[in-house]
Protein backbone atom coordinates (compact mmCIF):
# COMPACT_ATOMS: atom_id res chain seq x y z
CA UNK A 1 0.00 0.00 0.00
CA UNK A 2 1.26 3.76 -0.82
CA UNK A 3 1.13 6.34 1.54
CA UNK A 4 -1.41 8.90 1.77
CA UNK A 5 -0.35 12.28 2.04
CA UNK A 6 -2.69 15.61 2.64
CA UNK A 7 -1.99 18.56 0.98
CA UNK A 8 -3.21 22.33 1.13
CA UNK A 9 -4.39 23.83 -2.80
CA UNK A 10 -5.00 27.67 -2.50
CA UNK A 11 -7.22 28.31 -5.67
CA UNK A 12 -6.77 31.93 -5.68
CA UNK A 13 -2.77 31.85 -6.52
CA UNK A 14 -2.86 28.67 -8.34
CA UNK A 15 -1.61 30.60 -11.57
CA UNK A 16 1.10 32.88 -9.75
CA UNK A 17 2.34 30.04 -8.32
CA UNK A 18 2.16 27.42 -11.11
CA UNK A 19 4.27 29.55 -13.37
CA UNK A 20 6.98 30.50 -10.42
CA UNK A 21 6.70 26.97 -8.89
CA UNK A 22 6.66 23.70 -10.30
CA UNK A 23 4.74 22.11 -7.43
CA UNK A 24 1.72 24.05 -6.53
CA UNK A 25 1.22 21.92 -3.46
CA UNK A 26 2.62 22.32 0.40
CA UNK A 27 2.03 18.88 2.47
CA UNK A 28 0.17 19.61 5.51
CA UNK A 29 1.83 17.02 7.62
CA UNK A 30 5.47 16.22 5.86
CA UNK A 31 5.86 13.75 8.94
CA UNK A 32 2.55 11.92 8.43
CA UNK A 33 -0.48 12.19 10.71
CA UNK A 34 -0.34 8.56 11.77
CA UNK A 35 2.78 6.58 12.88
CA UNK A 36 1.54 3.11 10.90
CA UNK A 37 0.11 2.96 7.65
CA UNK A 38 -3.99 3.41 7.48
CA UNK A 39 -5.73 0.64 6.96
CA UNK A 40 -9.10 2.21 6.70
CA UNK A 41 -11.06 5.71 5.81
CA UNK A 42 -14.35 6.14 6.53
CA UNK A 43 -16.34 9.17 5.82
CA UNK A 44 -20.01 10.49 7.26
CA UNK A 45 -22.50 11.05 4.97
CA UNK A 46 -24.44 13.61 6.75
CA UNK A 47 -21.64 15.27 8.49
CA UNK A 48 -18.48 16.74 7.17
CA UNK A 49 -16.28 14.31 9.15
CA UNK A 50 -13.93 11.63 7.89
CA UNK A 51 -12.13 9.12 10.13
CA UNK A 52 -8.72 7.06 9.45
CA UNK A 53 -7.57 4.01 11.19
CA UNK A 54 -4.26 3.42 11.11
CA UNK A 55 -2.55 -0.10 11.81
CA UNK A 56 -0.64 0.94 14.87
CA UNK A 57 -4.35 1.20 16.62
CA UNK A 58 -5.30 5.37 16.39
CA UNK A 59 -8.35 6.62 14.82
CA UNK A 60 -8.18 10.28 14.26
CA UNK A 61 -11.82 11.85 13.33
CA UNK A 62 -10.98 14.87 10.48
CA UNK A 63 -13.63 17.47 9.90
CA UNK A 64 -13.72 19.38 6.56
Amino acid sequence: MGRIDIYLFNYGVADVISATQKDAFEPLFPEGVHKGSVVDVSLCPSRSILLTLSDDKTLKTWEF
